[in-house]
This record gives structure tokens, sequence and C-alpha cells, in this order.
């Protein structure tokens, strides 16, 4: 909305699902591209048509070795080249805890944001992210939740609590 560059990098190479939620091509993906020299980076960006400023690299198929391949520095370059032609750099990653390639990735992001669904997310879930921020395993984690429901009150979602 502001005219930004924003890349939106499927990062979830273990089962990936964002061509799923977005409806595009699930290839050429980033495995295909980290794995072979067949591919260009041009050739995995798919242009989104409900966002004009919005770019999309999905993650292609499963690869025999997920974790190695994210742990190259084809992963390294890939990010270094993107960060000259895009404003924002979104990685949709494994989720945290299942596996550790989102550890693996933090080098190459500036934030992390964990997000989390409410009456679906438990509190061991919450402990869990709560010992990352204070460990400082994910570099400015953040939290979000959603899927609460919206209480109509004044000014930008603020209401008087109850008593």
């Amino acid at each position: 909305l502001l005219g930004k560059k924003v890349l939106l990098v499927g990062m979830d190479i273990r089962k990936p699902q964002l061509a799923n939620y977005l409806g595009i091509s699930h290839q050429p993906g980033l495995t295909q591209y980290l794995s072979s020299e067949q591919y260009k980076i041009s050739d995995i960006i798919q242009k989104s048509v409900e966002v004009e400023s919005l770019d999309v690299v999905v993650a292609g198929p499963v690869p025999p070795n997920p974790a190695e391949l994210l742990a190259e520095g084809k992963v390294d370059a890939f990010f270094a080249s993107m960060r000259e032609i895009y404003d924002y750099i979104i990685i949709d990653s494994a989720p945290v805890g299942m596996v550790s390639d989102t550890f693996v990735l933090d080098r190459v992001a500036d934030a992390t944001v964990y997000v989390c669904r409410a009456d679906y997310t438990t509190l061991q879930d919450i402990d869990f992210v709560s010992n990352l921020y204070d460990e400082k395993r994910l570099k400015k984690l953040s939290l979000i939740v959603n899927g609460t429901s919206a209480k109509k009150g004044y000014g930008y979602g603020y209401g008087k609590a109850k008593e």
C-alpha cells in the first residue's frame, strides 16, 4: 500500500504451503534454485496478481536434504541480492520448534515474528517463545496473536476495561 517493493519467500521447505495459500504455481521454487545451477533468481520470482508491488518465491519441491540446503552460502547470496531490489523481505518459515530450520535462517533475518492463533496456541507454546526471547535465540522476536474476535471500542480498538 505504501508503494514499497516486497518479496515473500516460502522457506518452509519440508512442508511447503505458500503456493497453495496464494493459489500460485508450485514451481520453479527456491529449492530448485538452491540445489542446481539450472535456475536463475529471475526464474523463481512470481509477480502477485493481487498486490502490484508484491513478488513471491515459493519453496519448490521438498529436497532430500533440507537442513543442509538452508545452511549453504547460496542462501546468504540470494538474500544479499534480494536486499538490493526489495524494501522488505518476508520469510515464511517452518514453525519454530518443529525443526531447526528457523534457527538456521536467523542469520539472514533482521527480525522474527512468531504468529500464534487465539484458542489454538497452547500456553506451553507461548512459554517456548518466551524462553527463545529470554535466551535471545532469534533476532528481535515479536509475537502476533491472530484469530481474536474484534470488539467495538473507540480510537484504534481500545475500550474500557471491565472492573
